[in-house]
């Protein structure tokens, strides 16, 4: 089996979602098939030691449109057996059977978060996805479910194959372990303090967590709101003044050596999203340790089951409430069945499953839906 794959968001410089997903999962594909014949093809070289079989293609290309004009014109020259796009971004051009990943489909439940030129480009990947993949793979049953109802994929060409996490990165350490000292000291994290990881932004509902930690007057009792993650796009003037308060502290990007010893240090994990299509932020601070709150979301209680304080999205007031009672609450024994709950989900597993996907892809004789040459 011949497999090329799209592996762009590996070598982002900062990553969130994808970008993660894409290196963890090949880095865990090189782990559990060393010997197979793939082609890592990206912008710009991809800073890892792969096996001495898998080859790194970087495809230098100084335009807007790699994908449509240097990735194709490499797998129209290399043809591949299978292409494997782990960010769905199809190429409108391609040699072989094509997978490709879905993570969420948030443009469509909450459009007014996105741009309208956003919504089209969204609207078109998908679209893509939906009539060319010959399998597409999603993060969620939430997820498939949603491929099915706006663009009626069948079930049968869906796998959910659930994320993993790092769990040498996110485990349960001390509070005055080495590595949470450096990083409250390196961030000057001087006090108590309630956590949120990703983008700042309306479609993360940090407006709703800022206010419901001001209501809670938690400032009051010494502990302050941080927020580790860029500013997003979308973030109203309300959010911007309830982000200038001064016991709220708005970190930036965190690097992947801090962001793990940052969780352990903190009080609570709070994450208020309004869509998502996984949550790997929430297993994350279960493998740490730490409470969380998060909203209800049906995606959250497909990977978190019942361990995490679920609140109803945008209930200012529910959050107050429940900020406040996890701070006097943290039940160590339920925080030791999440610990084991999120053991489970690994990137080894993830990657069996996804290379099972391409290998039946690949053995499948008919091709439903083929791809554009």
């Amino acid at each position: 089996m011949k497999v090329a794959v799209n592996a762009t968001p590996a070598v982002s410089m900062q990553k969130t979602g994808v970008e993660y997903y894409t290196d963890a999962l090949l880095r865990a594909l090189m782990r559990i098939a060393p010997d197979a014949d793939v082609d890592i093809c990206a912008p710009r070289s991809w800073n890892t030691q792969l096996p001495s079989v898998w080859r790194m293609s970087t495809l230098l290309w100084p335009f807007p449109g790699w994908s449509t004009f240097r990735f194709s014109s490499h797998l129209l020259k290399t043809r591949p057996d299978i292409v494997f796009v782990p960010g769905n971004a199809l190429p409108p051009v391609s040699i072989g059977k094509q997978v490709t990943t879905v993570h969420d489909l948030a443009f469509q439940h909450c459009p007014e978060l996105y741009t309208p030129a956003q919504i089209k480009e969204m609207q078109s990947a998908h679209r893509r996805a939906a009539d060319n993949a010959n399998h597409i793979i999603t993060i969620s049953d939430v997820t498939k479910r949603d491929m099915a109802e706006h663009f009626g994929v069948e079930e049968t060409r869906m796998t959910t194959v659930h994320l993993g996490i790092d769990h040498e990165r996110f485990c349960v350490r001390s509070s005055v372990s080495p590595d949470v000292v450096r990083v409250k000291t390196a961030h000057q994290l001087t006090k108590p303090y309630l956590l949120f990881i990703g983008r700042v932004e309306q479609k993360k509902g940090i407006d709703t967590l800022a206010r419901a930690y001001m209501d809670a007057q938690l400032h009051e009792q010494g502990v302050e709101l941080v927020l580790a993650g860029y500013r997003g796009a979308h973030v109203s003037d309300e959010l911007r003044t309830l982000l200038k308060q001064p016991s709220v502290r708005e970190l930036g990007y965190v690097s992947d050596a801090d962001i793990g010893p940052m969780l352990s240090g903190a009080l609570a994990f709070a994450f208020p999203t309004r869509k998502e299509g996984f949550g790997m932020p929430v297993l994350e601070a279960m493998a740490s340790g730490v409470p969380v709150v998060c909203s209800d979301l049906q995606v959250l209680r497909e990977i978190a089951s019942d361990y995490p304080t679920y609140i109803p999205v945008d209930d200012v007031v529910a959050w107050a409430n429940a900020l406040c009672g996890i701070l006097r609450n943290t039940q160590q024994t339920r925080q030791d069945d999440a610990i084991t709950h999120a053991k489970s989900f690994t990137w080894d597993r993830c990657a069996r499953q996804t290379w099972d996907v391409l290998s039946r892809v690949t053995l499948t004789t008919s091709n439903l839906r083929p791809p554009l040459v």
